[in-house]
């Protein structure tokens, strides 16, 4: 793969179907009623790089961009371990997608870094949601 109309359409193909895919065999998704594995993918993913300090209504807002509404509280339910082996597994995809774009392509510190952030982000919000669940 070398062009960049193939990684795109890769891309857009992990962002679309194998989200979905992947979110039902990780356990993220269980049963699909308004929000599917695409709908958070792209949530999470498009909101943190349009506000990375966002908040879970503004996450939640961001679904109206897929013609889906949810509340915070929903989006808050999804920050669990099956949606971080989720994320994990698409972060392998595109990255496969990207590494295999050009062979001579080498991987550098740091050129991820704002994947380490989104990480920190979901195990906060874990850390938050497992704190507020023992208090009740």
């Amino acid at each position: 793969m070398s062009s960049v109309s193939q990684v795109e359409m890769s891309l857009k193909h992990i962002l679309e179907e194998r989200a979905n895919v992947l979110a039902r065999e990780t356990g993220c998704i269980e049963r699909q009623r308004k929000f599917g594995g695409a709908d958070l993918l792209q949530t999470l993913v498009f909101g943190w790089l349009a506000h990375p300090e966002g908040s879970l209504e503004m996450l939640a807002s961001t679904t109206a961009t897929r013609q889906v509404q949810v509340t915070d509280t929903a989006v808050h339910k999804r920050f669990t371990q099956p949606c971080a082996q989720f994320l994990h597994a698409i972060l392998e995809e595109m990255t496969r997608v990207v590494v295999e774009a050009d062979s001579r392509w080498r991987w550098t510190p740091g050129r991820f870094s704002h994947l380490q952030y989104w990480t920190s982000a979901l195990e906060l919000s874990m850390k938050r949601r497992r704190r507020h669940v023992c208090t009740i």
